[in-house]
């Protein structure tokens, strides 16, 4: 079983860009490229690579940013952060 609060990518790859959380894709796979490279268990997958800079760029918010809040925060409040930052930008509902 794989453990998404600390992924081990040097045994099995990040999630999929295709899968959504929150209605976000691309978000559970930076989420796990994150934790991996926090941990040190990044493997071959790189924390800031062109899709993780893609997602970044789109919500607006800075990897470093980002880095920290999950760093410091449960996964639903990092969530919470980027629809927060995204209604700026998008209006009421940034995942419609």
């Amino acid at each position: 079983m794989i453990n998404y609060a600390q992924p081990d990518l040097t045994q099995h790859p990040p999630r999929s860009s295709r899968v959504r959380l929150g209605g976000f894709a691309q978000l559970p796979r930076l989420l796990d490229k994150t934790r991996a490279t926090v941990a040190g268990k990044n493997g071959e997958y790189v924390y800031g690579a062109m899709m993780s800079r893609q997602f970044l760029e789109f919500t607006g918010i800075d990897a470093v940013a980002f880095l920290d809040r999950l760093l410091h925060r449960a996964e639903t409040v990092v969530l919470e952060g980027n629809r927060y930052h995204m209604k700026d930008r998008l209006g009421d509902d940034p995942t419609a």
